[in-house]
């Protein structure tokens, strides 16, 4: 009774506290991870930092040994066992200071010293509890059952607490980590973002199992080295879904994946299991030996169904599945069966629901194709768009107005691969969506309508846009929109030369210079010259004196080659 009072309490103090630690978090294991594989230094440079290396030493790097001070105060343990309980935030805890209350229990640890003014102190909270600082440990020693969880939460707000296992989730599998992007930073991202936790904390946590759920589902799996596939991937539920599925990908049974895996994702995941199952099979020789003459077939067949889909192919597929009754893999050859026959319909057959799988599939593969820079494979992906949106445009304009933005963002950049003008029309709208995710791919959709409706004013207002991601695709809009001849030439060019100077995002200074040598004209020599003289950014700077020289004039004072 007294630890949920307590949290209820805490709750109310420390809301505000879950972004600030969750969003730094994510970037800050992602450079301890990269440190530590090159050989790097770690270096202290705030409290979250501070903390976040504790962390990631003792669940990382194994160390044996960590001081922590805290003004006049160090504390110095030593691990002789794995961790087993991880605390967070409790009433100590200020935004300022919130990694500092971070606690870590282990088997059998060994405090080595406790000093305050550099004086011996005999009187040790806990003998299994390192608190930071030692007074938080004392609030709750008294409410946990600390010999025989392997894992508990207390204290703080439901939202830190899924922030916090989400930041241990990184810190695990740093290959998994999604940056946070500036869009998350915003007023309704936040209360997106916290509304998401509060959720997937609620549907994890249950009143009377918290300890175990949270021991189940974030800890004895990795810190033990085996992982629940089946009970985790039913546990979670959106974007947790999809992570656990994939990070499910590396178990034995991958086959649970796709039984319980997220229907929207599951096709994107069918090919990487039969993979994966290749990889494990050559990693592990003669642990797998007897499933052997099972895996490398069905990751061939698995790879010409869902690549060269021909009659063949699948033919091939179906002979597996009905030789192999009993086979581990059963699940998996026949859904990507289905994933290829799927792929034989006409895209005008799709349903509504089959429709939003196809349009998350090909987003997923544009993402991957354009990150890799493999432009040549975008052709095929426009083409199905093209049919996509020809076939099934009304669908497509009503899934503009669906209430999930996401689904709003798809379609909205889908639709702008329809010829019709109306298709246009309502992609200009959605650039003025309230979220910024739905604007920057209606503005990625006039960059690839090349849209006429697309002039100098709508350019500069989404060149000016909070969200980093739209100024990007606005640039690239401008690239292939603007026109020499429109009254708001000159304006346009001064906004992107603005950028290339202002912004603080590197991959939008070079966006604008990218458009600024497509959008100027002889005419604009002398603002060019000026701004390539006052450019200190290398990249953008040698833009700008190709776009000079390609219109006729000469850098003022040209980096070296």
């Amino acid at each position: 009774m007294r630890n949920r009072h307590n949290q209820g309490l805490i709750a109310k103090v420390l809301a505000a506290v879950a972004l600030s630690l969750l969003l730094p978090s994510t970037q800050t294991f992602h450079s301890l991870h990269s440190a530590h594989a090159h050989g790097g230094d770690i270096r202290l440079r705030n409290d979250v930092t501070q903390g976040a290396c504790e962390l990631y030493d003792v669940l990382v790097r194994g160390t044996r040994r960590t001081p922590h001070r805290r003004h006049d105060e160090e504390i110095t343990f030593e691990q002789t066992g794995r961790l087993r309980l991880l605390v967070l935030p409790t009433a100590e805890a200020r935004p300022k200071v919130a990694s500092r209350v971070w606690m870590m229990q282990l088997d059998d640890p060994v405090i080595t010293s406790y000093t305050r003014g550099g004086q011996p102190v005999a009187d040790v909270p806990h003998p299994k509890m390192v608190g930071l600082p030692p007074r938080s440990v004392q609030l709750h020693v008294g409410e946990i059952d600390a010999e025989n969880a392997d894992a508990v939460a207390v204290g703080g707000s439901r939202v830190q607490r899924a922030a916090m296992l989400l930041a241990l989730d990184f810190a695990h599998w740093p290959d998994q980590i999604i940056e946070p992007s500036a869009e998350w930073q915003t007023p309704s991202k936040r209360s997106e973002l916290e509304g998401a936790w509060s959720h997937r904390y609620a549907e994890l946590v249950g009143a009377r199992a918290e300890r175990q759920a949270v021991g189940s589902f974030e800890f004895k799996g990795k810190l033990a080295g085996e992982f629940d596939g089946v009970a985790d991937i039913k546990s979670a539920r959106g974007e947790w879904r999809w992570r656990v599925s994939r990070r499910s990908l590396e178990s034995v049974d991958s086959r649970v994946v796709l039984e319980y895996g997220p229907p929207a994702e599951r096709r994107e995941l069918e090919f990487e299991v039969s993979l994966k199952i290749a990889e494990r099979q050559r990693l592990r020789g003669e642990e797998l030996a007897e499933s052997a003459g099972q895996i490398q077939p069905l990751s061939d067949m698995a790879r010409d169904a869902l690549q060269l889909g021909d009659d063949e192919s699948k033919d091939k597929l179906k002979a597996y599945i009905k030789d192999h009754p009993d086979s581990l893999w059963l699940p998996v050859a026949k859904d990507i069966l289905d994933r290829a026959e799927l792929e034989d319909r006409t895209i005008s057959e799709l349903s509504d629901g089959q429709l939003v799988e196809m349009l998350v599939a090909l987003v997923r593969r544009w993402q991957g194709v354009a990150h890799r820079n493999e432009v040549e494979k975008l052709e095929p992906i426009r083409s199905t768009y093209r049919e996509i949106a020809e076939s099934n445009g009304n669908a497509l304009l009503n899934l503009t107005r669906s209430d999930e933005s996401n689904i709003r963002a798809m379609a909205g950049f889908a639709i702008a691969f329809g010829r019709e003008p109306k298709f246009g029309d309502r992609v200009i709208e959605l650039t003025r969506d309230p979220e910024a995710a739905v604007r920057a791919w209606a503005t990625y959709g006039l960059a690839e309508r090349r849209e006429p409706k697309a002039d100098g004013t709508l350019l500069i207002a989404l060149l000016g846009d909070d969200d980093r991601n739209v100024r990007i695709r606005a640039c690239m809009a401008a690239e292939v929109c603007a026109k020499p001849d429109d009254p708001k030439h000159t304006a346009l060019l001064r906004t992107l030369l603005k950028l290339i100077d202002d912004d603080d995002h590197e991959q939008v200074q070079v966006r604008a210079a990218n458009a600024v040598s497509r959008v100027a004209v002889k005419a604009d020599l002398a603002t060019l010259i000026e701004a390539e003289a006052n450019c200190d950014m290398p990249p953008a700077r040698r833009l700008l004196e190709a776009t000079i020289r390609g219109l006729g004039g000469e850098p003022k004072d040209p980096l070296d080659d």
